[in-house]
């Protein structure tokens, strides 16, 4: 921003010259279709009139990043599309005003068509600078709906032209690339409103609307002037001059901050089935009634977009499917599998007749050290711990967390060392330092050497663990009582 302008006034001078050129458009519309005109009025209104609207807009818009730093370049090449496009009206206007025959293309054109380019460079950055995080099927859905849509428009305008249009290869080819970039620029309307979800801001709406007025009323000229029915004057000029306006007058909204889109249920699968079912129905009116090849490769391509949609589609699902899955048989502290897979586990391995030993721990001192150093320290203990646990269950079989302080290990029972993997795992959960010690009591099960049910494996293994825990804590009791016998002793 310049030095001495404020943000608000600079705010309140947009709007206010935003409602006025609007209201411009608005009154040129009047006239056209009041039909005021007759004897100089109509030059006053469509040279005059017209043209400063035009010169307005194109340097209202260019003003924009003079005087907001954000998204500079974007409404740059936006801007810069529009000035070169009201330049080739202005050459236009005053080179071949008063000639016999124009010819076609001519330098005017040049500064028309390149309009499209720069406008849909600014627009990819807009959209690139506004919306982060987008999942590829979104992207996906803008794809199938810009390609249909393109699809019809080049069903619906694209043999006329052809047809119609004679002359020598560059006269040919100039009136293709306005209707190439014309249903290029509604695609690129319906692949924004796709791939957003149609969460738009006010910018967005302006930008949207003035693109698809402006490429509808260019190709309704097209059209016109290919089966020689259009007039001077008419409202596809206020078309132009709408459309041109509006995407000025977008530059100046407000920014919405950068949101990550969310498209979810039903509309998630509405747009791109939408879109696939017109591309669709265009393949299958071409047997009945020929359409370009144009169209037919449009649709086609539409068609298979939606094939990779649908691949997309699965994938993901498949992904939240095994996300959802391992969230649900995992402990979301330590990480380690949690109960409900343990039992899972073990169930399976009852059924099957597997030879399993099954191991539970239960730290001793743990809550103590939770009362001394608070929760966060006690979780920071279990996951460090259960980590560890797991490095020692790794090689005979997997760790699970039961929940509170308690753990468990489900191992082969086959040619296993019970002592070595007891020992391991011990070790594993021992832990001390200033004020603390943190040891682990056990019980052990074979399965199905000593239960062949599930609920009695675990009352066995579970019965072992409190029975350990008991006779240590008579042992220590004793050691206690030695040393204070010992004292009073001496």
């Amino acid at each position: 921003m310049r030095p001495g302008l404020s943000l608000p006034s600079t705010l309140h001078a947009s709007s206010a010259f935003a409602i006025a050129l609007l209201g411009g458009v608005a009154a040129y519309v009047v006239l056209l279709l009041g039909d005021v005109g007759g004897g100089g009025y109509d030059a006053l209104r469509d040279v005059f009139f017209y043209n400063a609207l035009l010169v307005a807009a194109a340097l209202f818009c260019l003003a924009r990043p003079v005087f907001r730093r954000n998204a500079r370049l974007p409404w740059t090449l936006v801007g810069l599309g529009l000035l070169a496009w009201v330049i080739g009206d202005l050459y236009y206007e005053l080179a071949f005003a008063n000639a016999d025959e124009v010819p076609f293309p001519s330098l005017a054109d040049g500064f028309y068509l390149l309009l499209y380019p720069l406008v849909y460079a600014g627009l990819a950055l807009l959209l690139y600078s506004r919306l982060e995080d987008i999942r590829t099927d979104l992207w996906v859905d803008g794809v199938i709906a810009a390609l249909a849509i393109a699809a019809v428009g080049a069903a619906l305008v694209f043999d006329v032209i052809v047809e119609t249009t004679g002359g020598d290869f560059w006269t040919v080819w100039t009136n293709m690339a306005y209707v190439i970039a014309d249903l290029g620029l509604i695609g690129v309307v319906t692949f924004v409103l796709a791939i957003t979800g149609w969460h738009l801001d006010r910018s967005w709406i302006f930008v949207l609307v003035g693109c698809f007025v402006f490429s509808v009323a260019d190709t309704a000229y097209l059209y016109a002037t290919a089966t020689e029915t259009y007039q001077a004057g008419a409202l596809m000029d206020a078309g132009w001059l709408a459309g041109i306006a509006l995407i000025a007058v977008a530059a100046w909204q407000p920014r919405r901050p950068v949101v990550a889109v969310r498209v979810d249920g039903l509309w998630a699968f509405a747009l791109p089935t939408a879109f696939g079912a017109l591309a669709l129905g265009l393949l299958v009116y071409d047997h009945f009634m020929p359409v370009n090849t144009t169209a037919l490769v449009l649709s086609g391509a539409a068609v298979a977009a939606v094939i990779v949609r649908m691949v997309l589609t699965f994938r993901r699902n498949a992904h939240l499917l095994e996300t959802s899955r391992r969230d649900a048989e995992t402990d979301e502290l330590t990480g380690l599998a949690n109960r409900r897979l343990l039992l899972h586990d073990l169930e399976n391995r009852i059924e099957a007749g597997v030879p399993t030993l099954l191991l539970m721990f239960d730290l001793d001192g743990f809550k103590s050290y939770n009362d001394a150093f608070g929760h966060g320290a006690g979780d920071a203990l279990l996951h460090r711990l259960a980590r560890r646990l797991g490095v020692a269950a790794e090689p005979y079989g997997r760790a699970y967390r039961m929940g509170g302080d308690e753990f468990c290990i489900v191992a082969d029972g086959d040619n296993l060392d019970r002592g070595r993997i007891t020992s391991a795992a011990l070790r594993a959960l021992r832990d001390e330092g200033d004020g603390f010690q943190i040891s682990s009591a056990y019980g052990a099960a074979m399965l199905p050497d000593e239960a062949t049910e599930l609920s009695e494996a675990l009352r066995i293994a579970d019965t072992r663990l409190y029975g350990n825990k008991d006779s240590r804590r008579a042992s220590a009791g004793r050691q206690t009582r030695e040393v204070l016998l010992s004292i009073l002793d001496e």
